[in-house]
């Protein structure tokens, strides 16, 4: 030995995997008004520190359902039929959004009933007819 050193080095940047994420429902692609959909939402690559933000469209009318924060979940009640799309954004520890949605089919609920009444089909004038009916909300037909 001569004591040199030589010291020899290689660049490199290391670049996050991108932000992505997804939306999923407790309830598929259909349920029925008055059911509550519970919205999950998954982040993944980025820089970490998710935050999750809900909205829903309906006839186009657009709702904020929850504002950012740590929390990737929330329920929401549909309280009229037709198709809602719900979306997520969802954000990284370095600011950037991605925005993912899902779209649900809102059915309106079935009326099931049934009636019996106290006299036959004819009666006559001023005679008191009684009549009784019966009615059940039926789900998820």
């Amino acid at each position: 030995g001569s004591g040199k050193v030589i010291t020899k080095y290689i660049k490199f940047t290391v670049n996050p995997i991108p932000l992505d994420g997804s939306i999923t429902t407790d309830k598929g692609t259909q349920t029925f008004v008055g059911t509550a959909v519970q919205l999950n939402a998954t982040a993944t690559g980025g820089i970490g520190n998710y935050q999750y933000k809900f909205m829903s469209e309906h006839n186009g009318d657009w709702t904020v359902l929850k504002d950012f924060s740590t929390a990737n979940a929330f329920s929401f009640t549909p309280t009229q039929a037709g198709t809602y799309n719900f979306y997520a954004d969802m954000m990284d520890g370095s600011g950037k959004v991605v925005t993912k949605y899902r779209k649900i089919a809102v059915k309106a609920n079935s009326l099931d009933y049934s009636s019996t009444r106290d006299k036959e089909k004819q009666t006559f004038r001023g005679t008191v007819y009684r009549l009784n009916a019966k009615a059940n909300r039926i789900f998820n037909r």
